[in-house]
């Protein structure tokens, strides 16, 4: 008589954690490199591309949208369905924009590539979400602190890279070579990434997704045009309070059922100081104005947190 042993599945074979974090790390170090391999070679792709200076700065703007925009959202979905297939979904969109970017020979082409590249954004809460459920408990910080590092790393190696890379070849190889990476990264998430087996039903709170966004795009689109449309103008002031008042909502928690506001952080982390470093190379008195609206934004954060803290009291 067979004992209820036998009738019990074998439990599924996990890949050591280790290699798990070596993809990871590849993931990681290409998405950085693709963030920041672009910002140094405006001007040649500005000649290259027959553009102006305005058009070609909207190569960085889009993709800052973009990434802003997806990574909570694509983040979301991947504890719902499942944090690895919507890791090599979220690499593969990278890529095919990557690709694009790569093939492009006019400045719509390659602004529409990168918005494409921007679902990139969520390969790094992705793999923090990876490292919390395959690590051991006392590893999982480490792993998470050596990840978060190689975004600096590796956006800093693509700055200094961007001008050999440029000089030598030219800027479609700013594309092709991450590509390859991409494609190498993608395969080796297949073949020694295990899925997770913890999922969390829910929903996207759309609407929560929606005051993320504003707030983001309000402020990039401020910083971005700034020096262009006047810092005083109608405009510029208009998005700033914009931005202000949605971030104010957002940080009610109002919304933050299925999408919280500390979880949205990886994104706008990744995402925010490359649009601050850019600001300030292009306009270096813009600095002031900065410090004005990221004061008023961290104010009104406090201030709805407040509320919420006094209303749960």
């Amino acid at each position: 008589m067979s004992s209820s042993a036998d009738f019990t599945e074998a439990p599924e074979h996990r890949q050591h954690y280790n290699l798990t974090f070596a993809v990871l790390a590849l993931a990681g170090s290409t998405f950085a490199l693709l963030q920041s391999l672009v910002a140094p070679a405006l001007p040649e792709i500005q000649r290259d591309l027959n553009t102006t200076p305005t058009a070609v700065a909207w190569v960085l703007t889009a993709y800052l949208l973009s990434a802003s925009v997806l990574t909570p959202i694509i983040g979301r979905l991947g504890d719902m369905f499942g944090k690895e297939h919507t890791l090599v979904a979220s690499l593969s969109i990278l890529g095919l924009g990557t690709l694009v970017a790569a093939l492009a020979n006019s400045i719509e082409v390659l602004i529409a590539g990168r918005v494409i590249q921007g679902a990139g954004g969520a390969v790094f809460p992705l793999a923090f979400g990876i490292i919390r459920d395959e690590f051991p408990r006392d590893r999982v910080a480490r792993g998470i602190a050596f990840l978060s590092a190689l975004l600096g790393i590796g956006g800093g190696a693509g700055i200094i890279l961007a001008g050999p890379i440029v000089d030598a070849l030219s800027y479609h190889w700013l594309f092709w070579i991450p590509l390859v990476m991409v494609g190498i990264a993608v395969v080796a998430t297949l073949l020694f990434v295990p899925e997770s087996p913890i999922k969390t039903p829910g929903r996207i709170n759309w609407l929560g997704a929606a005051l993320l966004s504003g707030w983001l795009v309000c402020l990039l689109i401020a910083v971005s045009e700034g020096s262009n449309w006047g810092w005083t103008s109608g405009r510029t002031l208009g998005l700033f309070a914009a931005g202000a008042v949605l971030c104010w909502a957002r940080a009610l928690g109002e919304f933050g059922a299925t999408i919280t506001f500390a979880g949205n952080f990886p994104g706008v982390t990744q995402t925010m100081p490359l649009a601050v470093y850019l600001l300030l190379e292009s306009d270096p008195q813009a600095s002031f104005v900065l410090s004005l609206v990221l004061l008023a934004i961290s104010v009104a954060v406090l201030v709805g947190l407040r509320d919420r803290w006094l209303g749960n009291a």
